[in-house]
């Protein structure tokens, strides 16, 4: 057995139980952070990450991924631990088996990491990202893998992987020949559906962040050759030159500051899904201000968050609280504008 896995199991034991000291802790801070540091090179070597697009020092960004993971409550229990490994039977595992389950977790976060770096740095892509892989979740036609570094989207399972990824040129330019302005990413999902299954030369199957690009490029080519009246009335608005995208996020900031204590310290949310609610409402503002109400459900837009939310689940659980923050960032907003303008 490698020594990085070996007292692997007793650790996590320690830390899920709350009965972990100083020592134990420091030794599970430095393996997830040797995790997330190789997990990244390995992103960056096989080129699926830029150093350019985290803009962190390398340690910094892995600390920052996984540092939420160490977080505790008032009773003194790492919460997200305990809710990651209570589906585990830690006491019939080898060490092995609970080194391969803290991977996957570490793995997760820097994933969503990676994810929340791509709307900090480039909002346009991240929100592409997003959508794309919630209408990946709602047909059936389709699937996301992740595997290999990478999360690819998979159109038609094939037998062999050796025939080569469709050249980025040509995804462009097919699509891009089918594609409408007024169509959704669930509609342009169906048409590179179309596009891989049309064919036998490549592979049906396409990396993730990739097809997001290619995505951002066809709809920008057919808003560059569109005539004026298919123009958005915002193109030639104000709010633009202003730049949009920042007064949401002063108010999404300035919300979420007024409420932390409302919520988390009074332990009505817990931290991370208090944070959660407020990138969820930064996209659920954006839409409504910036895209002529092309909208989604609140519950659709928090499906891009939680993964397996149900509809009973988020009307039972974080309909009440999203809507009223929702109102308040809104109403904020609202409010600057009007002083601005």
């Amino acid at each position: 057995m490698p020594m990085r896995e070996r007292g692997t199991r007793q650790l996590i034991q320690q830390l899920v139980s709350s009965e972990a000291g100083k020592r134990e802790l420091s030794q599970c801070v430095q393996m997830f952070n040797r995790i997330a540091m190789g997990y990244l090179k390995r992103k960056i070597a096989n080129g699926t990450l830029t150093l350019n697009r985290i803009q962190l020092k390398l340690e910094d960004f892995a600390w920052d991924c996984v540092a939420g993971l160490f977080e505790r409550d008032k009773k003194g229990a790492y919460v997200q631990l305990q809710s990651y490994f209570e589906d585990y039977d830690l006491t019939n595992m080898s060490d092995q088996e609970v080194f391969s389950a803290c991977r996957r977790l570490v793995f997760s976060k820097v994933n969503d990491g990676i994810f929340r770096n791509f709307r900090r740095i480039d909002p346009a892509l991240g929100k592409i990202i997003r959508n794309l892989k919630l209408a990946i979740k709602k047909n059936s036609f389709v699937t996301l893998e992740s595997e290999k570094d990478m999360s690819r989207v998979i159109f038609k399972e094939e037998i062999s992987d050796s025939k080569p990824l469709m050249p980025v040129e040509i995804l462009r330019i097919r699509l891009t020949q089918r594609l409408e302005a007024t169509m959704f990413i669930s509609e342009s999902l169906e048409v590179i559906h179309t596009i891989m299954n049309g064919q036998d030369w490549y592979r049906s199957e396409y990396p993730l962040v990739e097809l997001s690009k290619i995505l951002r490029y066809a709809y920008t080519q057919l808003h560059d050759n569109a005539e004026g009246d298919r123009q958005t009335v915002y193109q030639n608005n104000p709010l633009y030159e202003k730049n949009m995208q920042e007064f949401i996020r002063n108010s999404i900031d300035k919300v979420q500051s007024d409420m932390y204590n409302t919520y988390v310290e009074k332990d009505k949310l817990d931290k991370q899904t208090f944070e959660l609610y407020f990138e969820c409402i930064e996209d659920i503002l954006f839409d409504f201000f910036v895209e002529e109400g092309k909208t989604s459900t609140y519950f659709e837009h928090l499906q891009g968050y939680l993964d397996q939310i149900s509809r009973d689940t988020y009307r039972e659980q974080h309909r009440g609280y999203l809507e009223y923050l929702v109102k308040k960032a809104r109403s904020d907003l609202l409010h600057k504008l009007k002083k601005e303008f």
